[in-house]
């Protein structure tokens, strides 16, 4: 009997090997239609025994430490079932598809592993029995997609682009780690049939909800965040389809669904979440109207459906949401497949003398005066400001971090210390109020390790370029690879990615200092997101971009 946890893990050593195993572009293909096969008979099988009426529960403690647990559970319902579907047969599609598209592209190992490691956490989010688990699953979307945008790592837009919505992840997290640890600390537990408003204090469940409604917002690209829908389509179109018309841009959606026990009595928090998908759905279909590009067009669409999936959810349609998310999902993603097919399609008939016709231009716009039409295209053309909102209200601070507290704009090896230190610093501050320095080991123990790759890596490349101050992009990644994948295994481990040292250290000391002084936990909550943000920043920096050799003569003449 195949148990559940096989749904994730299937994809994830998918992934594993197609990373490591150095094949040439026929057996990467083989094994990434293989294991997403697998991946499907696998979920078929399983939704088969939960309709026959056979519980699909698993939970195995993956770390241990004292009274600490941390568990990775997983449970299948209606929703999960629905979502798990919808995640086989779409990337299957997106796999076979890819197969024909990246033909001879460069980083075919790096794609085919990336989009595999996506399922596995995509279906790890979907079948996740408690708020934990459900995280792990999280981070790694939210990494597969900063790589992923970022698969062009020559090009200055798809790295800045990436970086822009990883940031955007990044903060939005604070919501879903905030909003665990005050179930956390109300309930004992982050499960999610616990989850009940009656059962929390009126004080507590109101905050969680509107910290999961930040988290859902920024994940689906709900307003104020919706700009960066079209800056994520840099990556290959097959990426863009599975990624965001199909399925990560539903995440949100699905996180509020999981959650829904805590927020559905509390009228403050259906009126936050109806009002936030009202506004999207509207901002965004006049953004959608004004787009240059075929995928920011169905990027804006994918996120309009998404908005009144929102207002759905506050009205308590539950079964018409996953109505509306199967056939969304399914129609974005076959529209940003076919769009290269469609734009050449339109360009050769344009091109064709003897056409005759013309393309409908008919919009509901045209029925409104001409001043109200010109106020709601420049309001459009301009993404109704959010991106200059957040920047002046929230992105001003991680950057102020960046410059003057982790000093981002010296070498790599004084910003990989400092942020090393930083979080020494403050994990002494949690030791103290504890009175025991005990809880802090294994976070310690990670974050060390993480730091002392990182050191490796930087160096494996020569001191004049070590030390080469970070104020543009280097691009180092081609001449320096192992350098680049060094560091990026210690910025995974340095910012808690789920299942490194670092993860379970800092849920282990955030469980334990919540109880002491919420003050503290949610401080070190905010700096532990901000390093994130740092050292993918640093990062960045150092390794991708232009590669260095093409342009340095010229900036040093």
């Amino acid at each position: 009997m195949i148990p559940v946890y096989w749904i994730p893990l299937v994809p994830f050593l998918a992934g594993l090997l197609i990373m490591f195993g150095r094949f040439r572009e026929a057996t990467i293909n083989r094994v990434a239609m293989s294991g997403v096969v697998l991946f499907n008979a696998v979920t078929v099988y399983q939704v088969i025994r939960w309709l026959q009426g056979v519980a699909m529960d698993f939970k195995q403690p993956l770390f241990h430490w004292d009274e600490y647990q941390f568990d990775f559970s997983l449970h299948m319902d209606e929703v999960s079932a629905v979502f798990l579907c919808v995640t086989a047969i779409l990337g299957a599609l997106v796999i076979r598809f890819s197969h024909c598209y990246m033909h001879r592209e460069p980083g075919q190992t790096r794609f085919f592993a990336i989009l595999m490691l996506f399922l596995a956490g995509m279906s790890a989010v979907e079948l996740a029995g408690d708020i934990d688990t459900l995280f792990m699953g999280w981070e790694l979307v939210g990494i597969s997609s900063f790589a992923l945008i970022g698969f062009y790592r020559h090009r200055e837009f798809p790295v800045r682009n990436a970086l822009k919505v990883y940031t955007i992840y990044r903060i939005c997290d604070i919501g879903l780690l905030v909003g665990a640890y005050l179930q956390h600390h109300a309930l004992g537990s982050t499960d999610f049939h616990l989850l009940s408003s009656e059962i929390l204090p009126a004080h507590v469940a109101l905050p969680v909800a509107l910290l999961l409604l930040l988290s859902a917002s920024g994940k689906s690209g709900q307003f104020p965040f919706s700009f960066w829908i079209p800056r994520a389509m840099e990556g290959p179109t097959p990426s863009s389809a599975i990624f965001y018309g199909a399925l990560s841009i539903h995440a949100g959606v699905f996180l509020l669904l999981r959650t829904m026990p805590l927020w559905e009595h509390s009228l403050t928090a259906r009126v936050c979440i109806g009002l936030v998908g009202a506004v999207t759905a509207l901002l965004a279909t006049l953004l959608g109207h004004v787009q240059s590009n075929i995928k920011g067009q169905v990027g804006y669409g994918s996120v309009t459906q998404v908005g009144l999936m929102f207002v759905e959810l506050s009205l308590g349609l539950n079964h018409l949401v996953l109505l509306h998310f199967v056939g969304n999902a399914s129609l974005r993603c076959y529209q940003l497949l076919v769009s290269p097919s469609v734009v050449a399609y339109l360009l050769k008939l344009q091109s064709t003398a003897s056409h005759q016709g013309q393309f409908s231009d008919f919009a509901l716009e045209r029925l409104l005066p001409n001043k109200m039409r010109s106020s709601l295209f420049v309001l459009a053309s301009q993404e109704a400001f959010m991106e200059t909102f957040l920047n002046r209200v929230v992105f001003w601070f991680p950057q102020w971090v960046a410059r003057h507290i982790f000093g981002e704009n010296k070498t790599l090896l004084e910003v990989w210390t400092r942020s090393m230190l930083i979080a020494l610093a403050l994990v002494a501050a949690i030791a103290v109020g504890l009175g025991s320095p005990h809880p802090a080991i294994p976070f310690l123990s990670g974050l060390l390790a993480s730091y002392a790759v990182g050191v490796v890596g930087i160096y494996q490349m020569p001191a004049e370029k070590r030390n080469l101050v970070l104020d543009r992009p280097r691009g180092m990644a081609g001449q320096y690879p192992v350098a680049a994948r060094l560091m990026f295994l210690s910025f995974l481990g340095m910012t808690g990615f789920p299942i490194t040292p670092a993860f379970f250290g800092e849920d282990l000391l955030l469980s334990s200092a919540i109880h002491i002084n919420g003050g503290i936990a949610i401080g070190f909550t905010v700096l532990f997101i901000m390093n994130g943000i740092v050292l993918a920043r640093t990062f960045t920096r150092m390794f991708l971009g232009k590669e260095w050799g093409r342009w340095a003569p010229a900036l040093e003449a």
